[in-house]
């Protein structure tokens, strides 16, 4: 058993490939609360706020840690926003929604700001699209307002009075 790091500081990416061409079977888990709320606790103490953005809740239980975590976080920190968001989606997606948020907090904007972005403004971050490829920026400007009409609803919001209408 191991924990799969970014920085491979468990197992690099050639031994994790080499074990599964030479017949391993690999397995997966999911995030436990607490290390969730050691990584968010750590982000907040720095004075920032937290956009989580987990893999879709349909093939994961991330969402939910984060969730829990947050939720226990709150009374510790109560100034700070930590929002917990169902990508609602895996791949393109989410790598485009998770990629274009951290874009405009890049650019200094808050994170409901970041939430914002159109297509338009996907197929800009981007460095334009060709027509083409232009259904991209449509799955990513979709993912987010799904994401967000998910986040609004658990919350017990109106979605309507928080994401821009077209």
């Amino acid at each position: 058993v191991y924990y799969n790091y970014l920085d491979g500081r468990d197992i690099s990416f050639q031994d994790f490939y080499a074990r599964i061409r030479s017949g391993e079977l690999a397995t997966t888990s999911a995030v436990n609360v607490g290390e969730v709320e050691e990584a968010m606790r750590a982000i907040l103490k720095t004075g920032k706020d937290i956009l989580s953005i987990s893999f879709s809740s349909a093939l994961s239980t991330t969402l939910q840690s984060t969730v829990i975590a947050a939720e226990e976080l709150k009374s510790e920190f109560p100034e700070a926003k930590i929002l917990t968001v169902d990508s609602l989606c895996a791949s393109l997606g989410q790598g485009l929604f998770v990629y274009l948020c951290a874009q405009e907090q890049k650019k200094g904007k808050t994170i409901e700001e970041a939430l914002k972005l159109t297509n338009k403004a996907v197929a800009e971050a981007l460095d334009g699209l060709p027509p083409v490829k232009m259904h991209c920026s449509v799955l990513a400007e979709e993912a987010i307002q799904a994401a967000l009409t998910d986040y609004y609803t658990r919350k017990g919001l109106n979605p309507d009075d928080y994401i821009p209408k077209k």
